[in-house]
């Protein structure tokens, strides 16, 4: 059953809900219980998209161009070849 929804709802497109769907699915082999509504409510948020800010299509294109060190250096008014004292 989590291996249909985990595809059927794409969890693999957000990091959240996939790290609370393996976190889950590997928890439920531990020995988990049945009657446990905290494991239930995981389960719902690993299936629905809750936080869609965690989705990897608007992680993955603003940080590779705000984590590049020219950004930092023309920002400040620094060039590579400068150090400022």
């Amino acid at each position: 059953m989590e291996i249909f929804l985990f595809f059927r709802t794409r969890v693999y497109s957000n990091y959240f809900r996939f790290f609370l769907f393996t976190y889950m699915f590997i928890y439920q082999f531990t020995g988990s219980f049945i009657t446990n509504i905290a494991e239930y409510i995981i389960w719902v948020f690993a299936f629905v998209n809750v936080f869609p800010e965690f989705d990897k299509k608007n992680l993955t294109a603003p940080l590779l161009t705000t984590l590049r060190p020219s950004n930092y250096l023309i920002k400040s008014g620094l060039t590579a070849n400068t150090q400022q004292i």
